[in-house]
């Protein structure tokens, strides 16, 4: 898992499943998960809600898919008399430090920020104050798929080991993306029925959101009765499937000159990613001479 960045009181664009944190006004904000019983009679400063939004569509949610980008609102307050601290008291302005967790339901810790300083993010309060910190994190796309909680945890600057408080939020993180762009899911070669050779036209795929690592992919099936695979080329150890392919990139399919005859409809070419499987449905309807090439060849 890549390590989380963070930086207080400033948004950054996040890089691969990175955290930020941006302090805010106190806003509203759509019903999470109430905070627990404080944890001592000491406490003094509190999380109040955590709520996990879907940046791309800005919903909540409680499933997200490999590659999405998560805003987590975490609304956090300093319980301290505001009557009992003159404002010009060294100790009014209270920093403390945020940290963060990410949980796997079936295999334990999968990134634990405690242990990685640089995402230890201090923030500023004042007694009664309250603000909302938002944290974005993009899903790597190669993310295994199951049951997550994200733990917010809370401490004073001075004693960083001893948590104030905390709060988590249960999600899961779907087994297929849909953060993959694959710009045409069916294509119909039309009618191939005299001399021409066809041109190369292209179904491009790539990532919905690059800062979420590699997406891998390789095409691992085609119908290869009627269909060439040009772009990726098949795969030298294994013509079954294409060479692999990262992020960006292009498949190109072009009608054998051997298939003379064939009406062939709705046929599967299967992309593997490291996000999940795809099916585009290709159609084309063949009749020609022996003699003869392609000249129909269209994209609808």
């Amino acid at each position: 898992m890549p390590k989380f960045l963070t930086s207080a009181l400033y948004i950054f664009v996040p890089a691969v499943g990175a955290i930020v944190i941006s302090a805010l006004a106190l806003a509203t904000v759509g019903i999470a998960q109430a905070a627990p019983p404080s944890q001592s009679n000491s406490l003094e400063v509190r999380i109040q809600r955590v709520t996990m939004i879907s940046d791309f569509e800005d919903n909540i949610k409680t499933t997200f898919g490999r590659g999405a980008r998560i805003r987590t609102e975490v609304e956090l307050r300093d319980l301290r008399n505001p009557d009992a601290i003159a404002p010009d008291a060294p100790d009014y302005h209270a920093e403390y430090i945020l940290s963060y967790s990410v949980n796997s339901l079936r295999v334990g810790t999968k990134y634990q920020g405690r242990n990685d300083p640089a995402s230890l993010t201090k923030v500023m309060l004042t007694p009664g104050g309250e603000g909302i910190f938002k944290i974005y994190w993009n899903v790597p796309y190669d993310f295994g798929g199951g049951e997550y909680n994200f733990r917010v945890e809370v401490s004073k600057a001075d004693s960083p080991n001893a948590v104030e408080h905390h709060l988590q939020r249960d999600f899961r993180v779907s087994e297929r993306s849909d953060y993959v762009h694959i710009s045409e899911y069916r294509y119909d070669f039309g009618n191939i029925n005299d001399e021409e050779t066809p041109r190369n036209d292209l179904i491009v795929i790539a990532p919905v959101n690059p800062q979420a690592g590699d997406l891998t992919w390789r095409v691992t099936k085609w119908p290869s009765e009627w269909l060439n695979l040009v772009e990726p080329p098949p795969d030298p150890t294994d013509p079954t499937k294409s060479i692999e392919s990262v992020n960006s990139s292009v498949i190109v399919l072009e009608v054998k000159e051997t298939a003379l005859f064939g009406n062939f409809q709705n046929e599967d070419v299967v992309v593997s990613t490291n996000s999940g499987n795809y099916t585009i449905k290709v159609s084309g309807n063949i009749d020609r001479r022996p003699d003869g090439k392609i000249s129909d060849f269209s994209m609808r």
